[in-house]
């Protein structure tokens, strides 16, 4: 297992400042590696002093963390999308990373008048026209199951079974399978297809609270088992990125996830 982290609250991405920082604080708790953000000032510069400060640091990326919209159906939006996807892909070549973050786009049969499967056969047209650079790239597009489309169980895997490309998988994400009522991690994790498609994980976790969700929280304090997911994925044979998605204001609550971490993957 190799940690990582994106503190997507602590840590203001559009600041320079505030994000090198956040490598500092990263090398100091002992992670493995960050993530990167998709909407950082990445000029040349920046992305100089970017690879230079992680590269002191000694630290990895482990991932490029979008927010995509591949549920377009005109060519002029497809093409315009499959070039941001191209250059999302050029981030984590050039900072020597393995993955980039993809979701299913923000289509909703409930409001929009789109019927799924054509929601579907968009999505996946779009990646299809990504996949040749990713591959030539050796880089993994791996969908998360998100808010959006791409939240469902029934949507993941159909995706995942039309892209069979190994430039294609699935990142785990902890928390975004309860959005949907009635599911759980565990639907994911159970489901041969999808699990054998894992290429990365976001580590979550929340809390009830009157306004939502409180995700202020530590990996070993909140609602979700961590440690039965981490065993389910162990046991699967992964030994690869856990990403801890931090959307809460107590930094510290990053250190002590990844003790959590570390302690867990040792015990399970």
């Amino acid at each position: 297992m190799k940690l990582s982290a994106l503190p997507y609250t602590t840590v203001n991405y559009e600041e320079e400042s505030s994000f090198l920082a956040w490598f500092d604080y990263a090398a100091e708790i002992g992670l493995d590696g960050v993530e990167v953000m998709y909407y950082w000032p990445m000029n040349w510069h920046v992305l100089y002093r970017t690879r230079k400060r992680i590269g002191e640091r000694k630290l990895a990326v482990s991932m490029v963390t979008t927010h995509c919209n591949p549920a377009l159906y005109t060519d002029d939006l497809r093409k315009a999308e499959v070039k941001k996807l191209e250059g999302y892909v050029d981030l984590a070549a050039d900072c020597g990373c393995r993955h980039v973050r993809v979701i299913g786009g923000r289509h909703d049969p409930t409001w929009c008048e789109v019927s799924t499967a054509k929601a579907l056969d968009a999505v996946v047209k779009t990646f299809e026209m990504a996949l040749p650079h990713a591959e030539k790239s050796g880089v993994i597009f791996a969908l998360e199951n998100h808010p959006g489309f791409g939240v469902t169980l029934d949507v993941v895997r159909a995706i995942l079974q039309r892209l069979p490309s190994r430039n294609f998988g699935w990142n785990f994400d902890m928390e975004n399978a309860y959005r949907v009522a009635g599911q759980t991690a565990f639907d994911f994790l159970n489901d041969p297809a999808v699990l054998s498609r894992l290429t990365h994980v976001h580590a979550k976790n929340f809390l009830e609270a009157p306004d939502g969700w409180n995700t202020d929280v530590a990996l070993d304090e909140g609602m979700n088992d961590v440690r039965a997911m981490v065993a389910a994925i162990k046991a699967h044979g992964y030994d690869d990125w856990i990403s801890i998605e931090f959307g809460g204001k107590t930094r510290d609550k990053v250190r002590r996830s990844a003790e959590f971490l570390r302690q867990t993957w040792r015990e399970v």
